[in-house]
């Protein structure tokens, strides 16, 4: 990789003293790309770090107990989603018979 950067760096040398003007327009991209490469080795290097990291206990405090379900329409819910069921089992013997 590194040999593929140092004949990149070349040519672009070697352009640079006889073709400067093809520089002119190569030269946003160039900064662009460099500045991309740059955030790509942050974030592996980052990622890598955080493998090697010890991983942390767990907090010793309880978790906060959770609310009771409202008993609003559950009972309504249930019979309409038990008689949803049905339907769907009715539907599956049948295709099978077929």
């Amino acid at each position: 990789m590194a040999l593929v950067l140092v004949a990149a760096a070349t040519v672009l040398v070697l352009l640079f003293f006889n073709h400067p003007q093809l520089l002119d327009k190569l030269w946003l991209w160039m900064v662009g790309l460099a500045g991309y490469l740059i955030i790509l080795l942050e974030k592996a290097y980052k990622t890598l770090s955080g493998l090697f990291e010890g991983k942390k206990p767990a907090s010793t405090t309880p978790s906060p107990p959770s609310s009771p379900l409202p008993e609003g329409d559950i009972p309504a819910k249930i019979a309409a989603l038990e008689g949803r069921i049905l339907q769907l089992e009715k539907k599956l013997v049948s295709a099978k018979d077929d």
